[in-house]
């Protein structure tokens, strides 16, 4: 049902106590009492009219421009019916209606700005992503945003999308890139960076402890199979904890000998080479 500006409306009589609203086809569809009228305002193109008793009339016009205008003239026309009221009904009686539209509308309105649907949307101007959507059930009113497309960075966002799992992310220009790097504990690459307890555990593993000493031989020979000569021989003294200067020859990639001056006794002695 769609209502023009020259039509929705007719000239009022001496006589008219109540405004008749018209729709395109001149059927009167609507019968207004100018004191039950709480508030009239515009949503784009629907002229919304908050009546006492939780009632609201809603008329849909062509355009915004139209329903401005069409709000004006149903408010000359509420006006001039108010300002004749005396002769009509006495102040007393005024006082009465207004009252009881206060209490009628005390609860406040089953709707949202007088929109009575179960669904609504709302024009988001100067924003392409974000959308704006509101679902009503009697008094309680849903609002649900909805943001579509890449976030900006001046908004928040990375301003852009295309991510790996665990990278180490770098601001560039006007947005957020990869850096190339990536967290990773299970491989070993020239991309990847280890967490803190990933390399405390490799160098953990990078360490081999032998106990040393028979009463009998002063020269031994361990084995660490760590596959490098560039290893650290640390030697102390397995009660005291002192460290012992000795010497020591890496032999290969995998072993060292150590030697004593004399013969040390059982166990007395412990190397870690690392």
């Amino acid at each position: 049902m769609s209502y023009s500006l020259n039509r929705f409306l007719r000239p009022l009589k001496n006589t008219d106590k109540t405004i008749r609203i018209f729709d395109d086809r001149n059927y009167p569809v609507h019968t207004i009492n100018p004191f039950s009228v709480i508030r009239i305002y515009v949503n784009n193109s629907n002229l919304n009219i908050s009546l006492s008793g939780n009632r609201t009339i809603v008329l849909d016009f062509q355009s915004f421009e139209e329903t401005k205008e069409a709000l004006s003239k149903l408010q000359s026309f509420i006006d001039q019916l108010k300002q004749t009221a005396p002769t009509v009904v006495d102040k007393e009686t005024e006082k009465y209606i207004e009252k009881i539209v206060q209490i009628a509308s005390a609860d406040g309105l089953s709707s949202l700005n007088g929109i009575t649907a179960s669904s609504q949307s709302i024009v988001v101007y100067g924003d392409d992503n974000l959308d704006i959507a509101i679902d009503s059930v009697g008094k309680t009113h849903s609002i649900t945003l909805n943001w579509s497309g890449i976030l900006p960075i001046d908004k928040g966002g990375l301003n852009n999308t295309e991510f790996s799992e665990n990278e180490l992310l770098i601001s560039k220009d006007d947005k957020v890139i990869s850096s190339g790097f990536t967290i990773n504990d299970e491989t070993i690459s020239d991309n990847n960076l280890w967490t803190a307890g990933r390399i405390i555990k490799q160098i953990s593993s990078n360490k081999v402890v032998f106990n040393v000493g028979d009463s009998q031989n002063n020269q031994f020979n361990l084995s660490h199979n760590l596959g490098t000569k560039a290893v650290i021989v640390q030697i102390f003294d397995s009660e005291t904890g002192e460290s012992v200067e000795t010497s020591v020859l890496r032999k290969d990639e995998n072993s060292v000998e150590i030697y004593f001056n004399k013969p040390p006794k059982n166990d007395e002695y412990c190397v870690v080479i690392s």
